[in-house]
């Protein structure tokens, strides 16, 4: 009986940057995995995203593992890539596209064991070569599993095929109940929250791949919309394939696109006299200027750090008042014009304006999109949940 082998795709001619030589194979000494924190992007995609916001010169992964298992070669290994930081000379990378651990497909880690155990033979490292990404530059959580999941599957991978299974993810109850309780807020902000955690005795980087598996929400049809705007799906008739393979009603998606080009499409000026103007500081790009009655991005999983806001009535200012809640600082009072912190790496997670009882506002948050209006000196965002704030809008009732 032959081997199972996955279906390929080879990109090493088309792939970012080129595939030159740049290393010998006897430099490799890890095997490093990825998740894409995208559902349903594609490798260009991803391409277009590294070199138009970190100005990349080539990719980050050595292949990419698609939603139906399918693996896309995109450099051999001697093409050094920019999976992880400071670290990229001695690893080579597979990624899978899925927005978190609770994404993953069956297929995609039944192709991911097939290509680590092919590049161990080649390069004649050992199962325990394998490492997550957090394992080699603790910057992120990423792919999602805890320290003895990713122990189970090295352990695993020194196995024959013939003898191994796939791990279950099956952490401790009490480590739930811990993640449980960051995400009430009983164990403080970061990075607070992290010392204490481990003076009790818990692995910080576990609990927080916890929280982040319990709050990873299934796609909304509000998602999906948002992610068909930004044409992740294709163009029709290929967007509505995809998107019913996803689970949804095409007519009620292509209804909330419809709703969401039209809530987003400036209209005429409806301010009644009055006049916002600012500029926000945003995740790798600083200080951009507001558009509209709207500062921050939305689509591009950048965190907003800050805002400036200036509210004018007939040519009179407006003075702004309130409160924003910080990573790691929590609730802070607004003593000057920015709101925020620029420069610290701090994403805002919620906002409690006071301008007038004309104003409201809402803001775009991470997994959620858009949050409802809300009332002037009323709380918009979340707290205790770690979802950064992307974008803030203003109108006048």
């Amino acid at each position: 009986m032959s081997e199972w082998k996955p279906k390929i795709v080879d990109r090493r001619g088309v792939a970012m940057g080129g595939n030159q030589y740049d290393r010998a194979l006897s430099m490799i000494r890890f095997i490093v995995w990825h998740f894409t924190l995208s559902h349903a992007s594609n490798i260009v995609n991803h391409e277009k995203f590294w070199k138009s916001s970190y100005g990349w010169d080539r990719g980050g992964y050595h292949a990419w593992i698609d939603r139906d298992g399918t693996i896309y070669i995109n450099y051999d290994l001697w093409r050094m890539t920019w999976g992880v930081k400071n670290s990229n000379d001695f690893t080579c990378h597979i990624s899978l596209e899925a927005l978190n651990v609770n994404d993953y497909t069956a297929a995609q880690i039944k192709s991911r064991d097939w290509l680590t155990r092919k590049w161990m033979k080649e390069l004649g490292l050992p199962g325990t070569a394998m490492r997550g990404h957090y394992e080699v530059y603790n910057n992120t959580t990423c792919p999602g599993y805890t320290k003895a999941e990713l122990n189970e599957f090295r352990r695993q991978l020194t196995k024959p095929v013939s003898q191994a299974s796939t791990p279950v993810l099956n952490p401790s109850e009490t480590n739930y109940v811990i993640a449980r309780q960051v995400i009430d807020n009983k164990w403080g902000n970061y990075p607070e929250r992290q010392e204490r955690l481990e003076a009790a005795g818990y692995s910080y980087h576990d609990i927080q791949v916890l929280v982040e598996r319990m709050l990873a929400d299934k796609l909304t049809i509000e998602q999906v919309a948002e992610l068909a705007i930004k044409g992740e799906y294709g163009n029709y008739p290929e967007r509505k394939d995809n998107i019913i393979a996803l689970g949804f009603n095409y007519d009620q998606v292509q209804a909330k696109v419809e709703q969401i080009i039209k809530d987003n499409t400036p209209k005429k000026d409806n301010n009644k006299g009055y006049k916002f103007r600012g500029q926000g500081h945003v995740q790798s790009k600083g200080w951009i200027p507001m558009e509209g009655n709207r500062v921050g991005t939305t689509g591009l999983g950048r965190r907003l750090e800050a805002f400036s806001l200036t509210v004018e009535k007939d040519g009179k200012k407006i003075p702004v008042f309130g409160e924003v809640h910080l990573q790691g600082l929590g609730d802070v009072d607004i003593k000057t014009n920015i709101l925020g912190t620029a420069g610290e790496k701090r994403r805002l997670e919620a906002v409690k304006l006071d301008i007038h009882d004309d104003i409201e506002y809402r803001v775009h948050m991470q997994l959620k999109g858009w949050s409802k209006w809300t009332k002037n000196n009323e709380w918009a965002g979340t707290k205790g949940k770690e979802r950064r704030i992307e974008a803030i809008e203003f109108r006048v009732k």
